[in-house]
């Protein structure tokens, strides 16, 4: 029993001896003579391979997620681009349209304001020109209705040699009544708008007619023209004469009419 106790100090100081030996700096060892170790590593192993499936799971979900939602933007925003392309393309072509309606408006101000100077210019050369055309016109009251016949102006050549005693029938363009409705028995006779060819015959025929606008500046004295070429006068004191000469007319007029009036009232 004493000699088994020594060998079993011996044994544990070898022991001790060898454990004392190892380099304390070192990491320990694993104890291979530990039961469950294996079993531990098979664990980590398998809690390692679950872990990293369910990463990759985990991360190949989040990038179809990802890859989802990037391909539904691109579809949402590409319609979107396209049509702030197309907007973009209608604004340049409105601001291409404003600017060549701008210069347009620009041209056609300057040309309208040169076709009103124009039309003004115009308007004054067709007024000016339409009262010379009429330079030529007379007027002739109290011829009536009916006697001309057809042929108006020949009848009123005529009449106008007759009345105003001229050496020959005046040339007249034309003659005609105003354009108005035909009057009715007992009315006045529509005047008739003669145009006379030559002027110095216009003038010749407004001379020898001088008596009626004299006798307008006589108060009191009544005149008139009758038909055929008679000039009736009559006086402030009741008195009646007739003239178919012009000339006899105004000898008269001179030497009985205006002697009477006061030069005050003549106009």
């Amino acid at each position: 029993m004493t000699s088994t106790r020594p060998k079993t100090e011996s044994s544990r100081g070898g022991r001790a001896k060898a454990s004392s030996s190892t380099d304390p700096g070192s990491p320990p060892k694993p104890d291979v003579n530990f039961p469950d170790w294996d079993r531990l590593e098979r664990m980590l192993a398998s809690m390692k391979g679950d872990i990293c499936g369910r990463i990759d799971s985990q991360a190949f979900d989040l990038r179809t997620e990802i890859a989802s939602v990037k391909q539904d933007l691109e579809n949402t925003v590409e319609p979107m681009l396209q049509r702030l392309n197309e907007h973009d393309q209608t604004m340049r072509e409105l601001e291409r349209a404003c600017t060549d309606n701008s210069t347009e408006l620009s041209r056609l101000d300057s040309t309208v304001n040169s076709l009103k100077a124009q039309v003004k210019l115009l308007n004054d050369k067709c007024e000016d020109l339409e009262g010379r055309s009429r330079r030529n016109n007379i007027h002739l009251i109290g011829v009536p209705e009916g006697v001309e016949g057809p042929r108006q102006t020949n009848f009123i050549a005529q009449l106008l040699k007759d009345i105003l005693k001229l050496d020959e029938a005046p040339l007249l363009d034309r003659a005609h009544r105003t354009l108005r409705a035909k009057p009715k028995d007992g009315e006045a006779p529509r005047p008739f708008i003669i145009r006379i060819h030559y002027f110095h015959v216009r003038n010749e025929i407004l001379r020898r007619a001088g008596v009626k606008r004299q006798l307008h500046s006589c108060p009191g004295t009544k005149f008139g023209l009758l038909f055929p070429a008679v000039l009736k006068i009559t006086l402030p004191g009741g008195s009646t004469h007739t003239f178919d000469d012009p000339d006899s007319a105004m000898d008269f007029v001179n030497a009985n009419i205006k002697k009477s009036v006061a030069p005050d009232d003549v106009v």
